[in-house]
C-alpha cells in the first residue's frame, strides 16, 4: 500500500514537472541574466530621462530679473516685487526703493506674473524664504530659485486655465469691498460714541 502511494506520489510529481516545464521553458543562465541586465537598462535610461526633463523645465528662466535702481531706466512691461519687510514678495505695480524688476514681455505677461505672485504673497508662500532677525528680506537668488521651481511651473498652469487669472482678481476686488464695509463700520461707531457718550 505504502509503496502504490509512493509510486502515485512520483507519478504526480513528474507530470507536474512537464507541465511546468511546457509552461516556463528552462533557460540557460546567461540567457537570464541577459535579459535582467536588458530591463534594468531600460529602467535605469527611462528614470535619467525624466530627470533630465524636471532639471532642464526647472532651470530655465525666461524673464531678466534684476534689483531696481532709481538711477537705472524702468522698463514699461514689468512687474516689481518687494523685497524688504514682513510683506516681502508683495508684487507692485510701480517701483520703490527695495523692490526687484521682472522683465515681461507684453501686458497679458504682466497680468499673469502680477495675479500669480499676489496669490502667493496673500497665501504666506515667500515667508519660510525670508531672511533676516531685524529687517526681514528676500534675496534675489532665492527669488530667482523660487521662480525656477514653483511659479513658472504656476504660471504653465494659469496658462492652461485662462479663468484662474480671473478668479484671483475677483478674490482681490471682493477683499476691497469688504475693506470698504469695514471702514464704513469704523466711520459709523466712531460718529455713534462722539455722538452719545462723548458730547456734552
Amino acid at each position: 500500500m505504502k509503496k502504490l502511494c509512493a509510486c502515485k506520489a512520483k507519478n504526480a510529481h513528474t507530470f507536474f514537472k512537464k507541465i511546468l516545464h511546457r509552461i516556463f521553458p528552462p533557460v540557460e543562465l546567461n540567457t537570464f541574466f541577459f535579459f535582467l541586465f536588458f530591463l534594468l537598462e531600460i529602467f535605469l535610461r527611462s528614470r535619467v530621462d525624466e530627470h533630465s526633463r524636471i532639471i532642464k523645465t526647472r532651470v530655465m528662466l525666461k524673464n531678466k530679473v534684476r534689483t531696481y535702481s532709481v538711477h537705472r531706466e524702468t522698463p514699461k512691461m514689468a512687474i516689481f516685487i518687494l523685497n524688504r519687510g514682513k510683506n516681502a514678495g508683495k508684487p507692485l505695480r510701480q517701483p520703490c526703493p527695495n523692490c526687484f524688476i521682472i522683465y515681461c514681455k507684453d501686458e497679458n505677461e504682466v497680468e499673469n506674473y502680477y495675479w500669480t505672485f499676489y496669490a502667493l504673497w496673500k497665501h504666506g508662500f515667500f515667508h519660510p524664504y525670508l531672511c533676516g532677525s531685524v529687517i526681514e528680506m528676500l534675496r534675489i537668488s532665492e527669488l530667482k530659485t523660487l521662480m525656477r521651481n514653483f511659479i513658472i511651473p504656476a504660471l504653465e498652469k494659469s496658462s492652461q486655465n485662462p479663468e484662474m487669472t480671473l478668479k484671483i482678481k475677483s478674490t482681490w476686488e471682493l477683499e476691497k469691498k469688504i475693506e470698504q464695509q469695514a471702514k464704513a463700520v469704523k466711520e459709523l461707531r466712531d460718529s455713534l460714541v462722539r455722538r452719545y457718550y462723548l458730547s456734552m
